[in-house]
């Protein structure tokens, strides 16, 4: 059974290294990193796999770098966050995918829920060097505005220097959809109620498996 490492970014660099054929789970709380601005690399050898959940509840001010260097054949990384910001939060998110070898793949799925005057803004990159043939990467942010004082952006980039990949990348802003809200609290839900299951329904979305954590740190705030 692979332990999950709770990580708690206390200087402004740290770098992890994941040894070939090794696999590694980690879990990173935006609201524990000491540090405003923070830099976390994360080297995965060959036949190896890193597993990233990223999460975050309450107002946070933190600008967090993310890069991932898939250094070996077969090396394997991904990516699942569900952040929730409230108050006057602003978050910085940067992610960069490298992948240097063949048969390497690197998913990231981020999902946040803004409330009040928060600010999300994610930039992402994925970069596939000449030597890199077969690899498959994808990045995907999707962001739900619960106030009109909320903002995000999302801005994915792709530079692929081997034709022989599979590569892409999504990113969404908006509001709840007002058609749920009322099915919702025409089945006797209030308005508060409603929106509460639709953020933890949209942020399940990315943590499938941690279904009991999103609730927990929604029903912290």
């Amino acid at each position: 059974m692979v332990q999950l490492v709770n990580l708690i970014l206390s200087s402004s660099y740290t770098l992890i290294q994941v040894a070939s054929g090794q696999t590694e789970t980690y879990k990173i709380d935006l609201g524990q990193i000491i540090q405003v601005d923070s830099e976390l690399e994360i080297k995965v050898g060959a036949w190896a796999n890193a597993q990233i959940r990223l999460i975050g509840f309450g107002e946070i001010c933190k600008n967090l770098k993310l890069k991932f260097n898939l250094l070996g054949n077969g090396a394997n990384l991904t990516l699942n966050g569900a952040l929730f910001l409230i108050g006057k939060s602003q978050v910085m998110i940067n992610i960069q995918q490298n992948h240097w070898f063949v048969n390497t793949t690197s998913l990231v799925k981020i999902r946040t829920a803004l409330d009040d005057q928060s600010q999300f803004h994610y930039q992402g990159l994925i970069w596939v060097g000449p030597s890199a043939a077969n690899t498959i990467a994808h990045q995907e942010n999707k962001n739900l505005l619960l106030s009109s004082t909320a903002q995000a952006s999302s801005v994915p980039n792709l530079e692929i220097l081997n034709p022989d990949v599979q590569c892409g990348h999504g990113s969404a802003i908006g509001p709840i959809s007002p058609d749920q809200m009322v099915y919702l609290q025409s089945r006797g839900l209030n308005f508060l109620e409603s929106q509460n299951l639709l953020v933890q329904s949209f942020l399940s979305e990315a943590l499938p498996d941690k279904i009991d954590l999103i609730k927990l740190g929604l029903e912290k705030l």
